[in-house]
């Protein structure tokens, strides 16, 4: 995330997000854009696209309810989310 905003991009032009791996190295930032995103004058949605589960990793839709779940680690931020559909 420190990079993105070092680089001059803007988060009213993120049009998606790739998490091509669940490791910490890769992944650990989500919170940080999608509550970033609420302070931006943004009107379109950010697409999320992630790996499905594997024997090391949950799918990316367990991982978001992991972390914005009734029981997650970033509840508050569960209402920036919308969950229409699953792609993992």
């Amino acid at each position: 995330m420190l990079n993105f905003i070092k680089s001059g991009a803007m988060f009213e032009d993120l049009q998606g997000i790739l998490l091509t791996h669940l490791h910490v190295d890769h992944s650990a930032d989500l919170p940080g854009y999608i509550k970033g995103s609420y302070f931006t004058s943004r009107t379109a949605d950010i697409g999320l696209y992630g790996p499905a589960a594997n024997d090391l990793m949950p799918s990316t839709s367990d991982y978001l309810q992991r972390l914005l779940g009734d029981k997650g680690a970033f509840t508050y931020l569960k209402s920036h989310v919308n969950k229409r559909a699953s792609a993992d």
